[in-house]
């Protein structure tokens, strides 16, 4: 995931300035920029992690509240 992140930075740099690999670099900059995204994630990432797993945890409480109030209860009364 980390490397479809890097992606977009890496596609603006031009390939044909004097200093860039030309086509060349062209080629082998998509398995560039996946072995950065794994080095990232060996690092430890970008640090979103906690505030992923909070945001999923509340939608998920907020479906599971949604589903109980949408369920009717039966009539047991006899």
């Amino acid at each position: 995931m980390l490397g479809a992140l890097l992606q977009p930075m890496f596609a603006a740099i031009p390939n044909d300035g004097a200093f860039s690999g030309g086509s060349a670099e062209a080629q082998w900059r998509p398995m560039l920029v996946e072995q950065y995204g794994r080095a990232m994630a060996r690092a430890g990432g970008v640090g979103i992690s906690q505030a992923v797993l909070a945001e999923m945890q509340r939608l998920q409480a907020q479906g599971t509240q949604a589903a109980h109030a949408a369920t009717p209860v039966p009539d047991v009364t006899p």
